[in-house]
C-alpha cells in the first residue's frame, strides 16, 4: 500500500488532510518525525495562516530540512495552501518580508484585487502538461486566500545550511570528491591508502543523519582556512601538473563569492551579506579580512578578484603571478553569480 506522511508542525487542517488521504486508500501518518517523513512514499505539507508563522513552525521541528532532504533524494513533496507558498523564496505579508525555504524562485505577495481575501468557488488555468491537475482541469476549486505567488522560476538549490545537505546532492558531492581525490590527496606526502580511508571516514561523518554540521559554523575564519588547508595542495598541484586545478580554483572563487554576496553592513563582530532570497547571513573572520571585503563591496567582479589575489596579507604572495589564475577565478566567480553555485560546481566535473 502507498504510504504518506502529513507533516505535523502546528499549522493546517491536518485531520481533514489525513481523512482525505485515507479515502484515497493511502496509508497515512500524521507526524513530524524525520525518519518517518523521509521513508514514506509521499510527504504532504499543509499550511494555514501567516507565511512567517508557518515558516517559524516548520523550522521549529526541522520541517524545512525534511522537505529539502526528500527533494534532493528524488522523493515527492506536496505543499498545500501556505504549505506550498513557503516553498518560494520570500513571503510579503503585513508589511514585512519573511524568507521562505527557497525551492521556487519568486515571492508570495498580497493579491491586487477589489475584494480581499478572495473567497469562493473559482476555476484555475492549468499549466500545459500539469500532472497535478490532469483530468480535473475544468473543475472548480474553493479559495480562501489573501496572497498568491505571481511568478515562479526554477532556482539553484545549492543554498544549503548543513553539510549533510551537500552530501545528498550529486553535483556537490561529486565536486568535493573530485577535488579531494584528484587534486588534494595526490599532492600530500603521506600513505595514499591511509588518506583514502581517512577521506571515506570524513564523508561518513558528514553524512550522519543525526548530526547537523552547520555550514555557517564551519565557515568561521575561511580566509586563513583556505590559505592553510587549500593553498599547499593548490600550489603543489600547479607545480606537479603545470596547470590550474579546476576544483580548487573554483573553491577560491566560491570563497570570494561567499564573502561578497550583496554586502549590507559591517558590524562589530561580522560582515552581513544578503542572499537572493532576501535572508541575511553573518560572516565571521579576522577584523582586517572583514574590513577588506567591506571596503571593496562596490567593486566590479574583475576589480574584486584582482584585489583579493594581490592581497599579500591574505596569501603571503601575489597570486596574480600564477599564469591564468586571475582570469580563471574571475570566470568562475561570474558563473557562480549568474548561474548559481551548483551549476558552477557542475562545470568542473
Amino acid at each position: 500500500m502507498t504510504t504518506a506522511v502529513v507533516f505535523d508542525y502546528g499549522f493546517g487542517n491536518v485531520r481533514s488532510m489525513v481523512r482525505a488521504m485515507a479515502r484515497l486508500g493511502v496509508d497515512t501518518t500524521l507526524t513530524s518525525d524525520y525518519r518517518q517523513a523521509m521513508e514514506a512514499d509521499g510527504l504532504v505539507v499543509p499550511g494555514v495562516g501567516a507565511f512567517a508563522a508557518c515558516m517559524e513552525g516548520l523550522k521549529a521541528v526541522d520541517g524545512d530540512r525534511v522537505i529539502l532532504d526528500r527533494l534532493r533524494a528524488g522523493r515527492p513533496v506536496l505543499g498545500v495552501c501556505v504549505g506550498e507558498q513557503v516553498m518560494f523564496e520570500l513571503g510579503r505579508e503585513h508589511g514585512a518580508d519573511a524568507p521562505g525555504i527557497g525551492l521556487i524562485g519568486g515571492s508570495v505577495d498580497p493579491l491586487d484585487a477589489d475584494v480581499v481575501p478572495h473567497m469562493g468557488w473559482d476555476t484555475v488555468e492549468a499549466a500545459e502538461g500539469s500532472q497535478l491537475l490532469k483530468g480535473i482541469e475544468s473543475e472548480r476549486f474553493y479559495f480562501v486566500h489573501s496572497c498568491a505567488a505571481h511568478e515562479a522560476r526554477e532556482l539553484d538549490l545549492a543554498g544549503f545550511d548543513i553539510v549533510r545537505d551537500c552530501m545528498h546532492n550529486d553535483t556537490i558531492r561529486g565536486f568535493m570528491n573530485k577535488m579531494l581525490h584528484e587534486e588534494i590527496i595526490p599532492t600530500l606526502p603521506l600513505d595514499k591508502k591511509d588518506l583514502e580511508e581517512f577521506a571515506s571516514a570524513v564523508e561518513d561523518r558528514f553524512n550522519n543523519p543525526f548530526v547537523n554540521h552547520e555550514l555557517m559554523s564551519i565557515s568561521l575564519n575561511s580566509t586563513s582556512k583556505w590559505k592553510a588547508r587549500n593553498m599547499p595542495s593548490f600550489l603543489a598541484y600547479i607545480e606537479e601538473q603545470k596547470q590550474l586545478p579546476k576544483c580548487l580554483t573554483m573553491s577560491l572563487a566560491a570563497y570570494i563569492a561567499f564573502y561578497s554576496n550583496d554586502i549590507q553592513e559591517r558590524t562589530a563582530d561580522g560582515l552581513i551579506c544578503k542572499r537572493p532570497a532576501g535572508n541575511t547571513y553573518k560572516i565571521q573572520d579576522d577584523a582586517w579580512a572583514l574590513d577588506f571585503y567591506y571596503a571593496h563591496k562596490d567593486d566590479t567582479a574583475a576589480q574584486l578578484v584582482h584585489a583579493v589575489l594581490t592581497n599579500t596579507q591574505m596569501w603571503d604572495q601575489d597570486l596574480t603571478q600564477i599564469s591564468g589564475l586571475e582570469a580563471a577565478v574571475l570566470a568562475d566567480l561570474e558563473k557562480i553569480r549568474t548561474e548559481g553555485a551548483e551549476a558552477a560546481y557542475k562545470s568542473c566535473l
